[in-house]
């Protein structure tokens, strides 16, 4: 009894000619590698973007006390609420992104 012969990595409608010419091809796998380093840095650059415009989006400062006080809850005026001093959270944590991206770069 014999065993069946390994399956070959090219689709057996194709000779092995012809799939390296395909896999060459300007469209082909090989021609792609750019797609997946866009994909890599794509939050790279959401991250950059959020530490530019970070005064932008944060509802208020970062040292600001806010009006909805201490240890405060989830709220429309402290998304993320606030700490034990009444600092609004999501404020502190887009000033802390920039922080630690400039020290990571």
């Amino acid at each position: 009894m014999s065993t069946p012969p390994l399956a070959s990595p090219a689709p057996a409608r194709l000779g092995a000619a012809v799939w390296r010419r395909r896999r060459r091809a300007p469209g082909g796998p090989a021609a792609r590698p750019a797609a997946g380093a866009l994909t890599a840095l794509a939050p790279v650059g959401v991250m950059t973007l959020v530490c530019v415009l970070a005064p932008l989006l944060a509802p208020h400062g970062s040292l600001d006390i806010t009006s909805a006080g201490p240890l405060h809850g989830l709220s429309a005026g402290a998304p993320l609420g606030t700490d034990e001093l009444g600092r609004d959270m999501l404020s502190r944590v887009l000033y802390g992104i920039r922080t630690s991206w400039l020290s990571a770069v």
